[in-house]
């Protein structure tokens, strides 16, 4: 995160994402917010993709204008096993 930060990507644009990843594990990502989606950057792989192209369930998102807040998101595959 700070690479892009310092690198001129804007910090209210970067959230920290909770998810249930491979192999049933909870996992934290970075989500980037573009005007073309939200894109995962993740460090168990070399690809970024849009959130939805995952196969992550995504539990909780920190707020992209407040880093002490956390929303709620519950989206994926596995969602419904939360709700």
């Amino acid at each position: 995160m700070k690479d892009l930060i310092e690198g001129g990507f804007p910090s209210n644009r970067l959230a920290l994402s909770v998810v249930i990843g491979p192999h049933d594990q909870n996992h934290v990502v970075l989500i980037a917010r573009t005007d073309g989606g939200d894109y995962v950057l993740d460090n168990l792989t070399n690809s970024v993709r849009l959130w939805g192209m995952t196969g992550y369930t995504f539990l909780a998102t920190q707020d992209f204008q407040s880093r002490t807040g956390w929303r709620v998101t519950l989206a994926g595959p596995r969602a419904g096993e939360f709700s």
